[in-house]
């Protein structure tokens, strides 16, 4: 197994632990990490690091509008989904999971489904 699969397994593994400290120090590692990577660190930032999260969620909508084609009225709805999700933790996830299921991004809408059991906030 290469050092980047090794990383990567590390990363998926930090995720599934919900180690934020952990998931970080792979995802340096890894140098980048593709877009459903990114979310799944962004989602948990919102469930363990709330302060970082905004940040975090505003950079990452930027990257899917421009690796994705995004047009304006959907990145703002994506801005405003990923917004309230702290706030309106039920209503934003089905949002976002219907949103990226519309969109043909599965393992992003899977993401969020998973995120929502995890957390307990289905």
């Amino acid at each position: 197994m290469t050092a980047q699969a090794t990383a990567h397994v590390r990363f998926r593994r930090a995720l599934a632990s919900g180690s934020v400290t952990l998931a970080l120090g792979a995802a340096a590692e890894l140098g980048r990490l593709d877009l459903e990577d990114a979310f799944e660190l962004t989602l948990l930032l919102a469930a363990r690091e709330p302060r970082r999260y905004s940040r975090a969620a505003a950079r990452w909508v930027g990257r899917f509008c421009v690796e994705r084609r995004v047009e304006l009225v959907e990145a703002e709805l994506l801005l405003a989904l990923l917004g309230a999700l702290p706030l309106q933790t039920r209503a934003a996830a089905r949002g976002l999971e219907a949103l990226f299921t519309e969109r043909g991004e599965q393992r992003l809408a899977e993401a969020v489904r998973r995120w929502q059991v995890e957390t307990g906030r289905r």
